[in-house]
């Protein structure tokens, strides 16, 4: 039955906006449907200055982590400390001690660097890389075990080999703590920084991190680059790792100590003996030290002909620090009471071993 009711205002708003509707749809349709050519939005010119701003091993890192249950080793804080100084040196070299579930985001961090990761079990670095198999691993074989820990420490020094003025590992046959058949790239590079989390260290037949600790103690000495290496050590919680540390890496290189991590700034060899021209500015500011602020009476200095002749013609340090010991020698005579005189008589022999130690132990200064 046909009705004759009027049409209705809203009634005749509701017909208009359904036909704009129906028209609109039927547009859209027609550029998905229609010819190539006619295409409306597939024919829009497209910007081809766009470049992603994360690296593809980021965005690898980024999706695994994203998925995985499984988390690195270490803390949040201990891998800020290392991820700080690789946001400030990065890209460079680096060489990791370990491979595991948190290499992905070391190599990650280092974009466009180069990242080596030393692992000791070979079918550990199989099963690691065939989930990431753009990282770069090589296979380690260490001469030591944990339960030789002690004895290395106190053998060493009595091998030549291992002396501080031999400083190299490769081919060092005859000392047990150097590494002797890492890949030649590691020998034949520089490494920015060294990060030690391996190999196993938590059962007597396990090589420990002694060999480790030292040979990357060598590597940073040997450093001819300008800068300092970045050293960390992670499990500073047990006794060896912490015992190889002070030892080699040196208590005064510590810069950060977070949680189980230390991170040493091992400067290089040369720039820790700095030769005879360091004594000799030592010497000098000394020298004038005690020419503003000494009271006492000055000794007769008594040159040999040997010590002399060495001093003018530009000789030894030693013959140099010989004389000014004879020449800045307090004089005992000057006091009356028995307690100065043997302050004073010590103090003559302190003098002569701060003038003395500078280059007579070097050997020993080198660590």
């Amino acid at each position: 039955m046909k009705s004759n009711l009027p049409v209705l205002p809203e009634r005749r708003l509701f017909i208009a906006i359904s036909a704009i509707a129906l028209i609109g749809a039927g547009l859209l349709l027609f550029t998905f449907i229609g010819p190539d050519n006619t295409r409306f939005f597939c024919n829009q010119p497209t910007a081809d200055n766009f470049h992603p701003m994360t690296a593809p091993m980021q965005l690898k890192a980024i999706l695994h982590y994203a998925t995985s249950r499984i988390v690195p080793q270490q803390s949040f804080s201990e891998i800020t400390v290392s991820f700080d100084v690789l946001r400030s040196i990065s890209p460079c070299n680096f060489l990791v001690f370990g491979l595991g579930h948190d290499s992905l985001m070391w190599a990650s961090f280092n974009t466009g660097g180069k990242t080596l990761f030393l692992e000791e079990d070979p079918t550990w670095v199989q099963t690691v890389l065939k989930d990431a198999p753009d990282l770069n691993a090589a296979v380690v074989k260490y001469r030591t075990k944990l339960s030789e820990a002690d004895e290395l420490m106190n053998t060493y020094r009595s091998e030549p080999e291992c002396a501080p003025s031999k400083s190299y590992i490769q081919g060092n046959t005859r000392c047990r703590l150097a590494l002797t058949s890492l890949p030649d790239e590691v020998y034949n590079k520089e490494w920015d920084m060294i990060m030690i989390d391996a190999p196993r260290g938590y059962f007597a037949e396990a090589p420990g991190r002694m060999a480790a600790i030292y040979s990357a103690t060598v590597m940073a000495r040997n450093r001819k680059k300008s800068g300092v290496t970045h050293v960390f050590l992670h499990d500073v919680n047990r006794k060896v790792e912490k015992d190889y540390a002070n030892e080699f890496l040196c208590k005064k290189y510590l810069k950060h100590a977070v949680g189980r991590l230390w991170h040493f700034e091992i400067p290089p060899a040369s720039n820790i003996t700095g030769g005879n021209d360091g004594l000799e500015k030592e010497l000098e500011e000394f020298d004038r030290v005690l020419e503003e602020y000494n009271a006492f009476s000055v000794k007769e200095v008594k040159r040999s002909v040997s010590a002399t002749v060495a001093v003018d013609n530009g000789g030894s340090v030693e013959a140099k620090a010989a004389l000014y010991w004879t020449t800045l020698a307090l004089n005992v005579e000057d006091y009356s009471g028995s307690v100065a005189r043997m302050i004073v008589a010590g103090s003559d022999q302190l003098i002569k071993g701060i003038l003395w130690c500078g280059d007579v132990m070097v050997d020993r200064l080198k660590w």
